[in-house]
């Protein structure tokens, strides 16, 4: 499953367990922006995919906090996995924003997805 704008999905941390939100923004090239970080792969720079997803939800039931990165993220009314959170901030006194990875990418670090 692709994740979409408007999806509702919810992410399991180790600290604060499951919280859910929606999906506003599905083509992010770094964490909560555009803007695309230095690829120097064998000292060459290279284009950088839209790999990261944000997510937002009210700051009282949407929770990230350190130590929930690595956790999974899931579509929150099927359970279908769609990718591995990655960082968090607050957008503003009562939006909280989440970044995850989309799982396709998983296959890049060669790593695969246990059911």
């Amino acid at each position: 499953m692709e994740p979409a704008v408007g999806m509702s999905i919810c992410k399991y941390g180790a600290v604060t367990g499951q919280s859910c939100g929606s999906i506003v923004k599905t083509d992010l090239k770094a964490y909560g922006q555009d803007a695309c970080p230095a690829n120097t792969a064998n000292g060459v720079m290279g284009a950088c995919s839209d790999t990261f997803v944000l997510v937002e939800g009210p700051i009282n039931s949407l929770k990230s906090v350190n130590g929930d990165s690595g956790g999974p993220v899931f579509e929150r009314s099927t359970g279908s996995p769609l990718g591995i959170h990655s960082a968090s901030f607050d957008k503003d006194a009562t939006t909280k924003a989440v970044v995850f990875s989309k799982l396709k990418y998983m296959s890049e670090l060669g790593v695969t997805l246990k059911q």
